[in-house]
């Protein structure tokens, strides 16, 4: 029960002065004994009661020890019935405000401290993820750039390996005879363009392989200081579950939330390195776009390269076959005409030996005796001079002659049909050099074939 205060007496003993000052002191006191009653018996809130509310309606950061406006809104105006938990917010008769603390103080305190800490944990797990996610996306950028790097790898390999099988083909072109075989034609142009044009693809291809070596060195370093960077902000993550965020939480957090502050859970070191990484990881993909059209060109020109070196030896072969054909079909004719120039030499001869007659005068028959008695009878007139004599000798000489000029043709022949076969063999050894080139080019196009197996100077000689 309140207690009530006592009538005041009506005789007055003292000063008026000292009265008064006795009165107002007395109904202040009155005053301030009804505020701090509640009418009514009313359920006090404890602290766990605030807890169970949401922190982030009321909980804020102390400033100098104070309580924020929200703090007592919350905590103070909760509903009619409660009692206030601040002290009375004005004096009477005066308009200075106070606020007195909580009787939970020390427990809101390390609450407070608890709910920055985690606060910054949950901002520390953001950029720990966005840096994670960096850095599989610079691991599966390697991993991308490792097979571009490979497919160069193999491009140059096929190109050294298109090299060395140039070099072989000059270097088997050069057993083709020395005589009107080794001249410079067409095939042998096309193999220096062959050269030329590989030596350009493999140095452009060598270039863009050392571009590769360095972008992939410097993936790997971006990789490293993410990694840096996560295991030096990954030191106040023990008390929290890890978390997982998709790339569009992740640029969000970047444009809205995150920014470089040294002190705070986005520092510039690493904001310095996803800028590094991302920029390598543009490179990178830039680069793995040129190795893909490198390789692709560098392909397209090897194989035309190839088609037209094959197809102007397989050229030159096939004139080589259509000469030898017509060395062989006029080497038969130069035989059939020294058979015929001969026959017809050994039956000069033979004229001309019927024509001398016998070499001995026994052997003479009476016919053809030049003192016969017909002519002897005959030549008892004068003038009476037969030419036969003149006619037989005239007749040796003119087969003699013939004897001579068959002789002279047929060695004329003989010397036609000698370089006949010269040639003809010459076409025919160079034709299977030619030959085998193709054959091997065409054996080793595959590329699957070692340096070891096959080198210029030990490519044995088909044609033996």
């Amino acid at each position: 029960m309140p207690l009530q205060p006592l009538p005041i007496a009506t005789v007055t003993i003292g000063p008026q002065t000292w009265c008064n000052e006795s009165l107002r002191a007395i109904q202040l006191a009155n005053t301030l004994v009804q505020k701090s009653e509640s009418p009514t018996k009313v359920k006090t809130k404890t602290y766990r009661d605030y807890r169970s509310q949401s922190c982030d309606t009321y909980i804020k950061p102390l400033e100098k020890g104070t309580i924020t406006d929200e703090a007592h809104r919350a905590l103070g105006q909760e509903n009619e019935y409660q009692r206030p938990c601040t002290a009375p917010q004005e004096y009477l008769q005066t308009s200075q405000k106070i606020s007195w603390p909580l009787p939970f103080l020390r427990v809101f305190c390390a609450d407070e401290s608890n709910h920055v800490a985690l606060a910054y944990m949950r901002d520390v797990r953001l950029v720990v993820s966005e840096l994670r996610q960096l850095t599989a996306c610079v691991n599966e950028e390697v991993k991308r750039l490792i097979r571009g790097r490979e497919s160069l790898e193999k491009a140059l390999a096929c190109l050294r390996k298109d090299i060395l099988m140039n070099q072989q083909s000059i270097y088997m072109r050069t057993f083709r005879p020395a005589i009107n075989e080794k001249e410079h034609d067409g095939a042998d142009t096309l193999l220096d363009m062959e050269r030329k044009q590989l030596s350009y693809l493999k140095f452009e291809l060598e270039t863009v392989l050392k571009e590769t070596k360095d972008q992939q060195q410097t993936l790997c370093t971006c990789r490293k200081n993410l990694l840096t960077c996560v295991s030096e902000r990954s030191r106040v993550l023990d008390l929290i579950p890890n978390a997982v965020l998709d790339t569009s939480t992740t640029v969000s957090l970047n444009k809205d939330l995150l920014k470089p502050n040294p002190i705070g859970p986005f520092t510039p070191e690493c904001k310095e390195v996803i800028e590094a990484a991302q920029f390598a990881c543009a490179q990178s993909r830039e680069l793995r776009q040129k190795i893909t059209q490198s390789v692709a060109s560098a392909k397209r020109h090897q194989q035309a390269t190839d088609k037209s070196v094959n197809d102007g030896v397989t050229q030159k072969v096939s004139e080589t076959v259509g000469l030898l054909q017509r060395l062989n079909v006029g080497t038969g004719q130069t035989r059939n005409a020294i058979h015929r120039v001969k026959r017809w030499y050994d039956e000069t001869e033979l004229f001309k030996e019927q024509a001398l007659g016998p070499t001995h005068s026994s052997d003479f028959l009476s016919r053809e005796k030049l003192d016969r008695p017909l002519v002897q009878v005959y030549q008892r007139h004068p003038g009476t001079q037969l030419p036969e004599a003149a006619a037989v000798i005239q007749g040796c000489v003119g087969f003699q002659r013939a004897m001579d000029t068959n002789n002279r043709d047929i060695g004329h022949l003989n010397l036609a049909y000698n370089q006949l076969e010269d040639d003809l063999q010459r076409k025919k050894v160079a034709s299977k050099i030619d030959s085998a080139v193709v054959r091997m080019r065409r054996r080793y196009s595959n590329h699957r074939w070692i340096h070891t197996d096959v080198k210029a100077g030990d490519v044995p000689c088909p044609w033996r």
